[in-house]
């Protein structure tokens, strides 16, 4: 399932009417998110606050395989970058993750049995940020998880890419263990129709 956070910019748009608009598109494992300030300009400010500066940014995660087996280490590639950007007084930031946890959890909120995705230095949490003391437009990222295992068969666990820039996106590729032979345990998306987004 892929949230697109609709609502969320529904309801910021209508908040912040006339000061800022935020528009935003998701499908699985690609998020993207604009925003620009609507009100007036005002030079009072160094720099100057300007009518239409704003700012883009988009994620992208590969796909996750649709089995894996218990213990087995799931890769994903992840790029996280700014599409757009006419900022003169504002900053803009995005951030980018991933990780293994129930199934029908939202962006932005975790268990204390989540397995964060590391890249190979350990980093869990991936950002861009205008800022000035911080510049960094862009940044891409192989990260690693171990499939964790699950107690009965019919559990489900979610592999979660997840993307934060003024809203929460995300897609949850859920995953249903089932015993094969004397085998493993596996986690296979095959057969749970209306739960798994994989294009």
């Amino acid at each position: 399932m892929t949230y697109d956070a609709k609502e969320d910019i529904e309801i910021a748009n209508k908040n912040q009417e006339g000061s800022y608009f935020t528009s935003g598109s998701a499908s699985p494992g690609n998020y993207s998110v604009s925003w620009q300030y609507t009100g007036d300009t005002d030079t009072y400010y160094d720099p100057d606050l300007i009518h239409g500066e704003g700012a883009g940014s988009q994620a992208i995660f590969s796909t996750p395989p649709s089995t894996i087996k218990a213990g087995e280490t799931v890769s994903l590639s992840l790029s996280l970058s700014f599409t757009e950007n006419t900022l003169s007084y504002y900053s803009s930031k995005a951030s980018a993750s991933a990780d293994f946890d129930e199934w029908d959890m939202t962006p932005g909120s975790v268990t204390r049995n989540s397995i964060d995705f590391k890249n190979k230095d350990g980093k869990d949490s991936f950002a861009i940020d205008t800022y000035h003391s911080v510049q960094v437009y862009s940044v891409s990222d192989t990260i690693t998880a171990v499939a964790p295992s699950g107690s009965q068969e019919g559990d489900r666990i979610a592999i979660r890419t997840i993307y934060y820039s003024r809203v929460g996106m995300g897609t949850n590729y859920v995953y249903e263990w089932r015993q094969v032979g004397t085998a493993a345990p596996i986690l296979d998306t095959e057969g749970i129709d209306g739960i798994v987004d994989l294009p």
